[in-house]
């Protein structure tokens, strides 16, 4: 369980008992997220979608992260890293939300540069890419302050609002990364010993 102290902010991980508090916030900001978001069932919006969502099962090997955002009273941000890969990549992508009445004021920098330092120091992450709208300045500008670098455009990546969306996708790279020691050989056998 990651648990990270801002000054007036926690992140920390999603969890069960987070449920109702999380939907909550998703109802909450429903209105703002559309424009940059695709469009989500309506149980999407519900406990038991969460729920289900987190429990653990025996057969599911996780491949997301996911925290929320709290001040002293409830959840204002979510930041989920999805698509975690192994080897060879050690990559995941990362997408985050804030609550619309806290936009401009630095939170979602802030904290997200503490999450990045701390999972870049403890998981085998060499790189977190992210994608998001042009036309979306500010999510780009919060990259950009963490260290992101512009790859290019991918053309029509999300279906949103009832039309494909060209997104920008970002990279950072780890500089802590080391590879981890049970993994495959950094070169692969010469193929002339035969």
């Amino acid at each position: 369980m990651v648990f990270i102290r801002t000054g007036e902010y926690v992140i920390k991980s999603l969890e069960l008992s987070d449920s109702g508090d999380f939907v909550s916030y998703l109802l909450k900001n429903k209105p703002f997220f559309e424009s940059v978001e695709p469009c989500r069932p309506e149980y999407y919006y519900t406990e038991i979608y969460w729920q289900n969502l987190m429990a653990p099962h025996p057969s599911r090997k996780p491949v997301e992260l996911r925290f929320i955002i709290k001040s002293s009273s409830e959840i204002v941000g979510f930041v989920g890293i999805h698509g975690i890969s192994g080897y060879p990549a050690y990559s995941g992508m990362l997408g985050y939300s804030l609550d619309h009445g806290l936009w401009g004021r630095g939170i979602m920098t802030d904290c997200l540069s503490r999450l990045i330092a701390y999972l870049f120091l403890h998981m085998p992450l060499h790189r977190l890419t992210a994608a998001y709208m042009p036309a979306n300045i500010a999510s780009g500008r919060v990259l950009e302050k963490l260290g992101f670098t512009d790859i290019g455009i991918v053309r029509e990546y999300l279906f949103i609002n009832g039309r494909w969306e060209d997104h920008m996708l970002s990279s950072l790279l780890s500089p802590t990364f080391k590879m981890p020691s049970m993994e495959m050989p950094a070169r692969c056998p010469d193929k002339k010993k035969r």
